[in-house]
């Protein structure tokens, strides 16, 4: 994949991301351009050619970062509708059943986990290392 390839995914990537979730908290796997796989390895082909570029693109891989810490809200597109109809009722403060707490949750702490960004930005600082300087 060239770095140019990489940058098309992650755009297509990004406007799926900028739809929202129509008021809920997971995404639906259906409104991806291409696999999470692909996504991901397109991330670490365009920042690679980023960081090669020196410091003119650190607000760019900032904000690219951010966005592909954002992979894991995506989900199959029932599990999506069921996560999303769960966390209406819990916003709204209705009932909702043990279980379906429990899934809600478990999404949340893999959906929003810092350790997406974490394992990115280690990547990062390894590519700015390799290529001859810290950041």
């Amino acid at each position: 994949m060239t770095p140019q390839e990489a940058e098309k995914i992650i755009q297509a990537y990004s406007t799926v991301l900028g739809n929202g979730t129509e008021g809920g908290i997971a995404r639906r796997h259906s409104t991806l351009p291409c696999s999470k796989s692909r996504i991901r390895f397109a991330y670490y082909v365009y920042l690679t050619h980023l960081t090669e570029q020196g410091d003119r693109y650190e607000e760019l891989i900032h904000k690219l970062m951010i966005t592909y810490a954002a992979l894991p809200q995506f989900v199959t597109d029932k599990e999506a509708e069921e996560l999303n109809s769960v966390y209406a009722r819990k916003r709204d403060k209705g009932d909702i059943e043990e279980d379906a707490s429990r899934k809600l949750d478990a999404f949340q702490s893999k959906a929003f986990d810092p350790a997406q960004m974490t394992e990115i930005d280690a990547f990062v600082q390894e590519c700015y290392f390799s290529n001859g300087r810290q950041n």
